[in-house]
């Protein structure tokens, strides 16, 4: 028996309440006149909104619909409830604290080869910077060895609670306390067995209902953006940040060919005040669905407090909660997080060995004014230069070819995550990125080009690229297509000689003439005004269910540029990444439980 809400949460609104309050008050307005008719306004439009979110899930593809549903307002603030309800209820066990040495970390730096060397436990950290008072952009590898200052003391603790349906559990950890004090200050951590689910894997995998990662206060209220920023927290079984500050490879391949990286949270996956806020932050699966997981995990991460520079201290924890079951759901969901990445990612999926951790230049190119191109690889993030001195500060384009074999895949539930202040627009396109002008012989053939010098901006960029979609879709109006899918047919092939399976929004091929399209793209609704600043808010991506067969391939397209003013040069790495949920195509079929970045070339079942 899968998990059932309760009907009562101190912390949830359900909408059979929200109708009742809202005839409740039209009833008050009514009697004591013109007083309460803002309020009843303002209920009604509560109420309208939720009608609006279930006549549009209602519109989508039944995989789609059952996700949409636990997207709603409404829902989303019944989990929230659920999870602090767990939160007041835990009396936490201590697992372990932190362990640090400043004067060897002093002498030595994070990032020496002698790390093994230090009394660090290599279990559990938290380093804390100081703020320089503005944002700033780098990259997990570096972070440690550039923005440490000190390393701190903290406890990880446990706490685990019975769910109302049998065979179920929540499990509660968090670490801290954590001192902030504003100036967008960095609060990195990481600690070993999260969840504690060593034990329960020996038996087998655990499968996840509901997952929720919150900055909290110590008597677990929610800290959103502002005043804390997820710059980033994984939950990752093929990651380790130990071995990374040992100078070993960040990422493991697995049995699947990809790294697991199970659960994460970042700084866009909050939503819009009236869409949920930091209920957003909750993710809960249907009934009937579950997620595997295989391996114990490590939990890394890095906060910031982005209030103003030298505020009062703010004493916060990280806390991590999971529902959990033995018993295999009906159906198995697995997730995508993939995006754009450089051509020499594919070597060195080849070669993990020689990825270590830290910088690896893929070249370079001065595209003009100060403004060239700086591709410099750090993890999953490219660095681009934007300086407001130039002649015309510049603009990219980044873009890659995605494909998932050997898997058959349904994805669902899409949305994008990015650096949103210096992103225009996202697309994902059905086909290979020569369907679009992109690569050799092409003014676009650097996957990260800086448009500046070409005399290009976004726009002319990105009517280049639709022109393609619109001059095809002329041609086959016409009847002039020419009836070949450029070999496609000879791909579209499973290694025993079956036909794969695919249907996508249109049924053609991905690859296929006459099959140019836009698969997705960004609901530019994704910033919300607090204080007068712009801060990134999720937005699902415009798109539906899509099935990607073994041998299809997507062109995925970012446009970035400054979307604020600058005073001053900004190095910014920026990263363009598609999540979505998957389920096998064909029931059965093998699915990997996550999938990150891609499936090593090559990789066989």
């Amino acid at each position: 028996m899968l998990f059932v809400a309760p009907t009562r949460s101190p912390h949830s609104n359900s909408k059979r309440a929200l109708t009742s309050i809202a005839v409740a008050a039209i009833t008050i307005s009514v009697t004591l006149g013109r007083t309460n008719i803002v309020d009843a306004t303002e209920l009604l439009y509560v109420h309208a909104q939720a009608l609006q979110e279930e006549m549009l899930c209602s519109q989508k593809d039944a995989l789609s619909r059952a996700f949409c549903f636990q997207s709603m307002v409404s829902a989303r603030k019944e989990h929230l409830g659920m999870v602090l309800d767990v939160l007041d209820a835990c009396q936490y066990s201590r697992l372990q604290d932190t362990a640090f040495d400043l004067e060897w970390a002093m002498a030595n730096g994070l990032m020496s080869k002698t790390f093994s060397e230090a009394p660090f436990n290599s279990t559990a950290i938290y380093a804390r910077s100081a703020g320089s008072g503005k944002k700033t952009y780098t990259s997990t590898e570096t972070s440690y060895e550039t923005q440490a200052t000190e390393y701190l003391m903290a406890t990880v603790e446990h706490c685990t609670r019975p769910a109302l349906s049998e065979g179920q559990q929540w499990t509660a950890q968090r670490l801290g306390p954590m001192r902030g004090f504003g100036g967008y200050d960095w609060h990195s951590f990481a600690w070993n067995d999260a969840g504690q689910f060593r034990e329960n894997l020996a038996a087998g995998p655990v499968w996840v209902l509901a997952y929720a990662f919150l900055p909290v206060t110590s008597a677990n209220r929610p800290l959103g953006v502002p005043p804390i920023h997820i710059h980033h927290q994984h939950t990752t079984s093929g990651q380790d940040l130990f071995d990374s500050l040992k100078g070993l490879t960040w990422g493991h391949p697995n049995r699947y060919g990809t790294t697991g990286v199970e659960f994460d949270t970042h700084g866009d996956r909050q939503c819009h005040s009236a869409q949920g806020g930091v209920a957003c932050l909750v993710s809960s699966l249907p009934p009937g669905f579950g997620m595997k997981v295989e391996w114990a995990m490590q939990t890394v991460g890095e906060l910031n407090d982005v209030r103003p520079l030298d505020s009062p201290a703010l004493s916060f924890y990280v806390s991590h909660t999971w529902l959990w079951t033995k018993t295999p759901p009906a159906r198995q969901v697995g997730r995508l997080l993939t995006g754009i990445a450089h051509p020499h990612l594919r070597d060195i999926a080849r070669n993990p060995a020689a990825y270590q951790s830290g910088s690896t230049k893929t070249g370079a190119k001065d595209g003009g004014g100060g403004n060239g191109t700086r591709t410099q690889r750090q993890h999953e993030s490219s660095l681009l230069e934007f300086d407001p001195s130039s002649k015309q500060m510049a603009e990219y384009l980044m873009w890659g070819e995605l494909n998932f074999a050997p898997y058959n895949l349904t994805t669902f539930d899409h949305f994008w995550h990015t650096h949103h202040e210096f992103t225009a627009d996202m697309w994902l396109l059905a086909g290979p990125s020569t369907n679009y002008g992109l690569g050799e012989g092409t003014p676009f053939w650097d996957r990260i080009t800086n448009l500046t010098p070409l005399g290009l901006d976004i726009e002319g960029a990105a009517q280049l690229i639709l022109s393609h979609i619109r001059l095809q879709s002329t041609t086959c109006a016409a009847g002039r297509g020419s009836g070949s899918d450029g070999g496609i047919s000879e791909r579209l092939q499973r290694p025993d000689g079956q036909a794969v399976r695919r249907v996508g929004a249109a049924p053609a091929a991905f690859g296929a003439a006459c099959a140019n399209r836009l698969l997705c793209i960004m609901d530019q609704r994704r910033l919300e005004s607090v204080s007068g600043q712009l801060v990134p808010r999720m937005q699902m991506a415009s798109c539906g269910a899509m099935r990607l067969g073994m041998n299809d391939v997507v062109t995925m397209v970012s446009f970035h540029k400054s979307l604020m003013p600058i005073a001053s040069i900004v190095h910014h790495y920026q990263h363009a990444a598609w999540y979505a949920y998957y389920v096998a195509d064909q029931e059965g079929e093998t699915i990997p439980n996550m999938i990150y970045d891609q499936i090593l070339p090559d990789f066989q079942l």
